[in-house]
C-alpha cells in the first residue's frame, strides 16, 4: 500500500464512530489520531519484555505471516 492510501484509508477509519489502533504509526498520522481518540492505553512494560515480544513477533511472522497480511509481504522491511 503506498503512502497515499495509507493515508487515505487511515483518514476512513478515524471518521467512524468507534476504532481501536495498535501502535504508534507515522508521525504525520498519529497527532490526528491523537485528535480523534478519547481514551488512550499507555503499556508500560520492561524494555526487555518489549524487545521479546517484537523478537518473537518478528521470528514467528517469518514462518507464519500474521493473519490479514498481504500475501509475500516483507516482515523486516515493515
Amino acid at each position: 500500500m503506498s503512502q497515499e492510501e495509507y493515508k487515505h484509508a487511515h483518514q476512513e477509519i478515524l471518521q467512524t464512530d468507534r476504532w481501536i489502533i495498535d501502535g504508534f504509526g507515522c508521525m504525520e498520522t498519529v497527532w490526528l489520531r491523537l485528535d480523534e481518540a478519547d481514551t488512550l492505553v499507555y503499556v508500560d512494560l520492561p524494555l526487555y519484555v518489549h524487545s521479546w515480544l517484537m523478537t518473537k513477533r518478528m521470528i514467528s511472522g517469518y514462518f507464519n505471516p500474521p493473519e490479514g497480511w498481504p500475501d509475500n509481504s516483507p516482515i523486516f522491511k515493515g
